[in-house]
This record gives C-alpha cells, sequence and structure tokens, in this order.
C-alpha cells in the first residue's frame, strides 16, 4: 500500500516533498524492523528509488534524494 501511495505523489504535478520523504524513511524503518514486502512490492519500491534519487533541475531541496539514497543503502 505505500509503494502505491510513493508512487502517486512521485507521479503528482506538483508532490508533496515532505511526504515523499516521510514515506521514504519509513519504509527504510520498516526493512530495518522485517521486511514484508513481497517480489512484486520490492520491485516496484526498486523502481520508484531509481526515480527519486535522480536530479531533478531547478530544485533545491535535495532532501527526497538523500533519503531515497539511504534507503537504497
Amino acid at each position: 500500500m505505500l509503494c502505491h501511495m510513493l508512487d502517486e505523489q512521485i507521479k503528482k504535478d506538483k508532490p508533496e516533498i515532505k511526504a515523499i520523504i516521510g514515506m521514504l524513511k519509513g519504509f527504510g524503518y520498516s526493512l530495518q524492523a522485517g521486511c514484508t514486502l513481497d517480489q512484486r512490492q520490492m520491485s516496484l519500491l526498486f523502481l520508484l528509488l531509481k526515480t527519486v534519487i535522480k536530479p531533478i533541475e531547478d530544485v533545491n531541496n535535495r532532501g527526497v534524494m538523500k533519503a531515497g539514497m539511504k534507503l537504497l543503502a
């Protein structure tokens, strides 16, 4: 479910940066506690992470990239 919420935020014309960062941090904490994602959800999460770690021109807030890279690590 969280994967779909993250996917929706990323695809919005004006995504809520703080919401995306919070979701990525939430994924990090849940993965540390024990992964409950199935293979399809893990694949979707990986694709979303590849999307959020790409630099976006004219955006000074790098919080999403940092949270995505931490989760990927």
